[in-house]
């Protein structure tokens, strides 16, 4: 028995995005790789995403900017030496279930 065969197929679905969403971001995966072939016909795709990534990581969103203006106004002045920079890499839960799935390993049930 593979590490992955207790899951149904909506959940080994739901650990194959969680692992192209971790390599879009550049963290390492879990990965079965008799499972998970799509990772590696997908690696073209990841790099690409990566570097669109890495050319627009010093732009934030509108609201982002709100946030790390009020960042620097009222802790800036109390800790001048301090960065407080907004992560630019993030792991958006989009999907039900994604929390659900990332609160446990997906090879182990504690």
């Amino acid at each position: 028995m593979t590490t992955l065969d207790h899951y149904t197929k909506d959940d080994r679905q739901l650990i194959e995005y969680i692992n192209l969403k971790l390599a879009a971001l550049g963290c390492p995966i879990f990965c079965d790789r008799e499972k998970f072939l799509f990772i590696d016909l997908s690696k073209a795709l990841l790099a690409s995403y990566q570097e669109q990534g890495r050319l627009l990581s010093g732009h934030l969103s509108p609201v982002d900017n709100r946030i790390q203006q009020f960042l620097e106004a009222s802790v800036g002045d109390a800790c001048p030496d301090a960065p407080f920079k907004l992560p630019a890499r993030t792991f958006v839960l989009d999907r039900p279930g994604l929390a659900r799935m990332l609160s446990l390993p997906p090879d182990a049930d504690y």
